[in-house]
């Protein structure tokens, strides 16, 4: 276009170029003959050439000129001078949405305040026919005194009767495509319809808005992937997470509107902006003004308080969840006193050691039987197991697992030489914390084929002495007997022995998977054992034990059966989530199983964390938490689920709360991994403290497993031990490292310490040995993204720059964010190495971009302390992405 700085168009003198875009630049000009200062927007000269954008440009200026609202650009005059199309607007001082984004956003009050005025001229242009179309933070402006613009109507289409009946048909049949077939628009603030192509109308409109709105809240852009293809997936089949996912203090209220807006079909939005301005100044006026304020200064973390404040988190999500699911489904939360909690401590076996599993599948049992029953809370059998053989008195367990009433007793199982002649004597009786008395006991002495009358009994008898009124699908569901077949109840009882012993092992699962095939083989019609073994060859599948057609096709076909032979029971409904989650990564189909599933298990820790995993699946972190916390709630002595609490705060950026809840997990559970691991990664991406994560790992039980061995690697390079860290790669007893996300031969994490020795020939020695050995296994393995991603940094670090970047894009098709929002973030992070080393830079931090604005465990100090990205410290980009999000 030329410098137009110092010329006049017409009457107005151009005096400096205030920005430009892909319709022109804008200039601040004096107009000469009113004596004032303007903004001027010219078309440059070759796109005056192209009749379509000639039109567009003076479609905008029409558009824009047709209103006289407060809250849209004003428009002065469009015009042409020797050639040159120009729009003369009112001059605006301030910053766009945009740029309030980045400089951090505005206060919460402020957001509702700005999103009122958006709201007010939306409605403006709507009643008079016009839909903007390409509303994104952009084309939003803030004043400098606090008044919101609308800019850029060049995509507007009118919807209403202004410019006449051949005006509105052919808004109503226009495909919005360019000449080059690209839907018009910006991809990340499109409506589904408009993605599609297909007409709109003004909840076009209300949903781009409800886009920018979520961004003004949270900072992140609930649809935008690594492409635009994604993109697109994600506008049309994906929900964001809930605006509180990042934003705390914003109530189910104002989440419930951003909701509305984002629903996927126009019907379920706010109809008109004008409705949605309502419920919005709703906000400002009412009561709760749709936000929280903290009540007091953050309590600095402490390690003796960690405790409460856990518990205190846990009542507060509890709380959270309950407003939550109100204001989604309409179900308020039961009033009256709070219903009795009762644990079922594990049965003691009188029999031999071989027996153990058939005590232990009767407290299960009789466990299951009560958690049905909506009037009782019932603590997990994962947390009652922790009492099994302890000391502690009925007391400090009630204490510790806060319950008003404990059921113990004891199983001996005498076998008989003939079928049908083996008893069971069980002796259960409930007992009252409060003065230890006991409220009830009994002894059953029966054959073993009455197992499930006498768990049906024992269950009964406990509600009845609590005073608890049975509904009549609990009193059914109590009294459920699964099969008729003693041998086949036994073979599942040895199952669910070994799915549920700690830490999964090809050796327990292969035990587990006999059994309940024997069970099902024994008795053809045991629903439950078929939704086992649908769950047990999905979960082979989902760890990547099996990804072989043939593991899928009997995880369908358990899980067919299953359905076909109790589609009522709840238990079948948790183990198919798991098989849709697992299997098949439909994540959509699994909450839906899940929830069917809750519905008969109310007090069920492993429903709620099931949904939790589902959640984290789908990227809805902060839904994970609460789930998480709910199942902690009922399963306090489980470690896992409080360790899992710290995972995904750390996933959110909350790095103090996931500290504390980390070592809450290792008071539980001193011996388990994850807990200090989470410790670690949260230094790594909190503070950079590695005195601090180094302290933990040196805490690992087992530091030669594969994750003790890659957080031991990166220790090392971090603290700039590089020596160190190759010495631990040539003694590893193992050639790999393999996890569910990451699986690398040790010639490649060996190649990267070479290149950071300057060892060249070396690198290129041991990446040409990484090549080939992961190139066998893409072949043998060619759908798991593991192998293509790090073929893809094999490949770079030899400088096949394509066949890298090709291994690298494969992996991120293989497990996109649409199909696993947690793990798709290891393969977004190896693609970003990839660039970084073919030197594609812009790219590189492109992808950093996207997992700096959405939940990662990238943040800026990981960023700092990680030689990988050492070739990008003297870029500029870099150091402005740094910047913006150093906060």
């Amino acid at each position: 276009m030329g410098d137009l700085i110092g010329r006049t168009l017409g009457h107005y003198r151009l005096l400096g170029k205030l920005g430009a875009g892909g319709m022109g630049e804008v200039y601040r000009a004096h107009d000469e003959r009113l004596d004032r200062d303007v903004a001027v927007k010219v078309l440059p000269e070759e796109l005056a050439q192209d009749p379509e954008r000639l039109a567009r440009f003076e479609r905008e200026a029409r558009a824009t000129a047709a209103l006289d609202h407060p809250n849209i650009l004003a428009v002065h005059e469009l015009g042409v001078h020797e050639g040159r199309s120009f729009i003369v607007t009112e001059l605006l001082e301030g910053r766009s949405f945009r740029e309030t984004i980045a400089a951090g956003g505005l206060a919460k009050r402020q957001v509702v305040e700005a999103a009122v005025q958006v709201a007010k001229g939306l409605a403006a242009a709507h009643e008079h026919g016009i839909v903007h179309r390409d509303l994104k933070p952009e084309n939003l402006f803030l004043t400098a005194d606090g008044t919101v613009k609308i800019l850029d109507f060049g995509l507007a289409r009118t919807i209403g009767p202004v410019g006449g009946p051949s005006q509105v048909a052919e808004a109503a049949t226009e495909l919005m495509v360019s000449t080059a077939g690209a839907v018009m628009g910006t991809t990340a603030y499109m409506s589904p319809e408009q993605a599609r192509g297909q007409p709109v109308d003004e909840r076009s409109d209300i949903f781009s808005f409800g886009v920018v709105l979520y961004e003004m809240l949270t900072g992140l852009s609930p649809f935008r992937r690594l492409t635009a293809a994604d993109t697109v997936s994600a506008v049309l089949g994906e929900d964001p997470p809930p605006v509180s996912s990042t934003t705390s203090r914003v109530t189910p209220v104002f989440d419930g509107i951003v909701r509305r807006c984002l629903q996927k079909q126009p019907n379920d939005r706010f109809q008109s902006a004008r409705d949605l301005g309502f419920a919005l100044q709703a906000l400002l006026e009412g009561p709760d003004r749709g936000w929280r304020v903290r009540s007091g200064p953050r309590i600095p973390y402490k390690p003796l308080a960690i405790i409460p404040v856990i518990l205190a988190g846990a009542l507060a999500f509890a709380l959270l969840h309950i407003g939550y699911r109100t204001l989604l489904t309409g179900r308020s939360a039961p009033a009256g006193p709070a219903p009795p909690r009762l644990v079922v401590l594990p049965f003691s076996n009188l029999g031999s050691a071989d027996e153990a599993y058939f005590a232990d599948g009767m407290t299960e049992e009789i466990t299951a039987r009560l958690a049905r029953v909506t009037g009782l809370r019932v603590i997990s059998r994962t947390s009652a197991a922790t009492y099994a053989g302890s000391a502690a008195t009925v007391a400090e367990i009630g204490k510790a697992l806060d319950v008003q009433y404990v059921l113990e007793g004891s199983v001996r199982w005498t076998r008989g030489a003939e079928a049908g002649s083996s008893r069971i004597r069980i002796t259960p009786q409930l007992i009252r914390v409060a003065d230890d008395s006991h409220l009830w006991a009994e002894t059953y002495d029966r054959t073993i084929d009455d197992v499930f009358r006498v768990q049906s009994e024992i269950a009964q008898a406990v509600v009845s002495s609590l005073g608890v009124a049975l509904l009549p699908p609990e009193r059914t569901g109590i009294e459920a007997v699964h099969t008729d077949s003693t041998e086949a109840y036994q073979a599942y009882l040895r199952g669910r022995y070994y799915e549920g012993r700690p830490h999964f092992t090809s050796d327990d699962w292969a035990r587990e998977m006999a059994a309940y095939q024997r069970a099902v083989e024994l008795d053809p019609r045991f629903a439950v054992a078929w939704a086992k073994l649908a769950r047990g060859h999905a979960r082979a599948y989902y760890l990547r034990e099996d990804l072989s057609a043939e593991r899928l096709q009997k995880a369908t076909a358990a899980a067919d059966r299953a359905l076909e032979l109790a589609p009522d029971s709840p238990e079948v409904r948790l183990d198919l989530g798991y098989y849709w989650m697992w299997a098949r990564r439909d994540v959509d189909r699994a909450l839906a199983e899940l929830d069917r599933a809750e519905q008969g298990l109310p007090n069920s820790a492993e429903v709620l964390s099931a949904r939790a995993d589902a959640f984290v699946e789908r990227g809805r972190f902060e839904e994970a938490v609460d789930d998480y916390r709910r199942a902690f709630e009922l399963s306090p002595q489980d470690a896992d689920l409080i360790s899992n609490v710290a995972w995904m705060l750390w996933t959110l950026r909350s790095y103090p709360e996931a500290d504390a809840a980390a070592d809450r997990s290792i008071e539980l559970a001193p011996d388990a991994e994850w807990p200090y691991l989470f410790k670690v990664f949260n230094h790594w991406s909190w503070d950079g403290d590695l005195a601090a994560s180094r302290t933990a790992l040196e805490s690992l039980p087992d530091p030669g497993s594969d994750w003790g061995r890659w957080s031991w690697y990166w220790q090392d390079v971090y603290e700039g031990r590089y020596r160190e860290a190759l010495d631990r790669v040539a003694t590893a007893s193992e050639p790999w490292i393999r996890t569910k996300i990451i699986a690398r031969p040790n010639e490649l994490f060996a190649a990267f310490i070479h290149e950071l020795l300057g060892e060249g020939e070396r690198a290129r020695q041991d990446y040409e040995a990484a090549r080939v050995a992961l190139e066998a296994e893409v072949a043998r393995r060619p759908d798991d993204p593991r192998f293509h991603s790090s073929l893809g940094i094999a490949l770079a670090g030899l400088g096949q720059s394509q066949q890298a970047i090709a291994e690298g894009r494969r992996a991120t098709e293989l497990l996109p964010r649409s199909k696993d929002g947690f793990y798709y973030i290891s393969f977004a992070i190896d693609l970003a190495q990839i660039d970084v080393m073919v030197g594609d830079h812009d790219r590189a931090i492109e992808q950093l971009e996207y997992l700096l604005t959405n939940p990662s465990w990238i943040s800026v100090v990981w960023l700092e302390i990680d030689p990988i990205w050492n070739p990008l410290r003297g870029d500029p980009e870099f150091q402005e992405l740094l910047r913006r999000h150093r906060s």
